[in-house]
């Protein structure tokens, strides 16, 4: 949002609200605090979505941040403070900086009494150096063990024009573990978690990876809650807002309920009416 002014900012997001229907937005401040920005704060560009009826907003946070200055739980807090609904991660391919963060996320929100807002910890499957590059070049953290594992497990005697999905899948691998481990280290502390899963990719193994990453690590995190659990899903239209769609759904939903109450009203009214004119006729 640093980059430009408040009125353009409103500008953008009144067109994103009202002409694309988006509810939920992702504000991200300065890359860093060593520079000057003439564009408009975080907070002010807070209070304007804070202000519209219906949208809201969340933040980044970024673990390694918080390894390097241990304050990102405070830069949370405050941005919470402003009206964060939710924080979203970069992508992890480590457990160990992500638990700390959100265990002193955790505490801080006890020490302050006040509700921790959901944590959405972010997974990007990847099968291909180029790809590896790139996340790194995004600023995402990747243990040079990790970078090893992934590339050992490329195929070798690949036929002319195979893809080799031996990378990417032992990234999945890893990332299903880290995530596992993640749950296991957070436990009782608190805070609520959600999973994103991107791909950062245009080549087909890794988009399709990134699907079924998301499958794995959703059951992951349901059954981590120690409940039975089951899957609400909705046929999107192709092209069409999903949000939308469910909406219009959900709606449709309701009205059959209240129809069906109406009726039933309605009969038992009718069928009491009826009862009563035979007791007057006896």
């Amino acid at each position: 949002v640093v980059e430009s002014s408040l009125d353009n900012f409103k500008a953008w997001f009144n067109e994103a609200c009202d002409r694309y229907n988006h509810n939920s937005f992702v504000l991200v401040g300065a890359p860093t605090s060593s520079r000057t920005y003439s564009g408009c704060t975080m907070k002010d560009a807070a209070a304007v979505v804070a202000e519209t009826p219906g949208a809201t907003f969340g933040c980044v946070a970024i673990a390694e941040r918080h390894t390097k200055k241990n304050n990102e739980h405070k830069n949370m807090m405050r941005k919470q403070n402003y009206g964060a609904e939710y924080f979203i991660t970069q992508g992890i391919f480590t457990s160990g900086p992500i638990i700390r963060l959100i265990k002193d996320y955790g505490e801080l929100c006890k020490e302050l009494d006040v509700p921790c807002k959901k944590m959405i910890l972010t997974f990007a499957p990847c099968g291909r150096e180029k790809t590896l590059t790139f996340i790194k070049w995004l600023g995402m953290h990747v243990p040079e063990e990790v970078h090893a594992r992934i590339f050992a497990a490329k195929t070798p005697n690949l036929k002319e024009g195979e893809r080799d999905l031996g990378p990417v899948r032992e990234s999945c691998k890893i990332l299903t573990e880290v995530f596992q481990e993640v749950l296991n280290g957070i436990v009782g502390c608190g805070v609520p978690i959600g999973i994103n899963v991107e791909s950062l990719s245009i080549f087909r193994e890794e988009i399709d990876a990134a699907h079924s990453l998301f499958q794995t690590l959703q059951s992951q995190l349901l059954n981590s809650r120690g409940k039975p659990w089951a899957i609400k899903w909705y046929c999107v239209g192709a092209g069409g807002n999903a949000y939308s769609d469910i909406v219009i759904v959900e709606k449709e939903r309701e009205r059959k309920k209240r129809d069906i109450l109406v009726t039933a009203l309605i009969a038992g009214i009718f069928g009491a009416v009826i009862s009563r004119s035979q007791l007057l006729k006896r």
